[in-house]
């Protein structure tokens, strides 16, 4: 276990163990036949189809290696954990949609990058990224204030101080240094829950007691049990016909639940929207161009800056860090834009006296030229009096005589 596994535990005992079994038993109440009366995001569907499309949308990127403004070489180990293979059991794309989807759904993430010692260098070298579980990751104080974590990655136990951790923090509190989700949230799924709780009870009364039968007689409880079947086999497959003596009475049974109109009920799961930064439109990839730049400028943007300042803060060392070193997560806000968009853009890209013919070939879905990443300088600016000159145009030769 090791020194810091032995003092987390003088810390931290088993009260860790019981917190994280009662967390687990909680979540059971998704199995009773009505809703677990709390109000619980991960059973609202318009709170999880809005975190799945901001993952989706995160799948997508790809953190690089950088010396100062230009892509690192000699870093194809690191790019490769970086870009393709996180961890042995992830690729890129399930990596960052994973932690994606816990940023905006528990408003933490957490990333113990594993190290290795690299024997011929002498240096440590990322082995891979693994994302913890919240839910499981137990911490401590030690007497000097540092916070020690405890997790399990592949059925091994671990014990970290925080700052070996990438965390990233989507709602900082500087009382929390661990916060998770904001109440705000709560008021709204609670009454979106109760109006799905009046549907369920309305569609169980229609579909378990739709009539009741009077008779003017006192029945034995075998009596009763025998006529209620034989009401039952008399309702069903008679063309809704149903013929009773005088001395029964039957009276239709009609559900008088109350709900939020549909109208109503779009405001409400509106405020999921705005909570997540996110529109209905983005969720079900029905938007426009100026949509999707401010959703990008809003939620995706400010997530890829917090990630590639924690990659560089943990991955590199001080010295490297000085030495220009830094992760960079490429994305781009003209992904989803139309060609017709992208044209206008090259078109005035082209007209700065410094291009790069890649970058035009990017916009326009053009395969990239070979050499195509260098840059190329725009001579069709000249002083008007080296105008002639540059066009290798000869004076006349009246004028170099007058300019003798």
């Amino acid at each position: 276990m090791g020194a810091l596994g032995n003092l987390f535990n003088r810390l931290f005992g088993s009260k860790a163990k019981k917190t994280t079994e009662q967390t687990k038993l909680q979540a059971l109440n998704i199995f009773t036949p009505n809703f677990s009366n709390e109000a619980k995001a991960e059973f609202n569907a318009n709170f999880v189809a809005a975190v799945n499309a901001y993952g989706d949308f995160l799948s997508k990127v790809k953190p690089q290696v950088y010396r100062n403004d230009a892509p690192a070489e000699n870093e194809g180990a690191l790019n490769r954990i970086l870009s393709l293979k996180p961890n042995p059991i992830m690729n890129a794309a399930q990596f960052y949609k994973a932690i994606g989807k816990a940023y905006k759904q528990d408003n933490l993430v957490l990333i113990w990058p594993e190290f290795e010692i690299d024997k011929a260098k002498g240096q440590r070298q990322l082995k891979a990224l693994w994302p913890l579980d919240i839910d499981t990751v137990n911490t401590a104080t030690t007497n000097d204030g540092r916070i020690v974590l405890e997790f399990a990655v592949g059925g091994k136990k671990y014990y970290k101080y925080v700052e070996d951790i990438i965390v990233l923090r989507r709602d900082s509190d500087i009382k929390k240094l661990f916060g998770g989700r904001s109440e705000a949230l709560k008021f709204t799924l609670r009454a979106i829950q109760a109006s799905y709780e009046g549907l369920e009870q309305a569609i169980r009364m229609s579909q378990y007691i739709r009539f009741i039968v009077k008779s003017a007689t006192l029945l034995s409880e075998d009596a009763i049990k025998e006529r209620q079947k034989e009401f039952a086999d008399r309702l069903i497959g008679h063309d809704g016909l149903l013929y009773v003596s005088g001395s029964e009475e039957i009276k239709e049974v009609t559900s008088n639940g109350k709900w939020p109109l549909a109208s109503e009920l779009d405001n409400l799961k509106s405020d999921i929207y705005e909570y997540l930064g996110i529109t209905k439109d983005i969720v079900k990839g029905d938007y426009k161009e100026e949509q999707w730049q401010s959703f990008y400028e809003r939620s995706i943007e400010p997530f890829t800056i917090e990630l590639a300042q924690e990659l560089t803060l943990k991955l590199f060392t001080v010295d490297e860090i000085n030495r220009g070193k830094n992760i960079r997560v490429v994305t781009s806000p003209l992904q989803t834009a139309s060609l017709n968009t992208r044209i206008k853009i090259a078109e005035a890209y082209q007209k700065l006296p410094l291009v790069v013919p890649n970058v035009v070939c990017d916009l326009l879905y053009l395969p990239l030229q070979e050499g195509g990443d260098k840059p190329q300088a725009s001579l069709a600016w000249v002083q008007s009096d080296k105008q002639n000159e540059y066009q290798g145009v000869s004076k006349p030769k009246k004028e170099e005589d007058d300019d003798e």
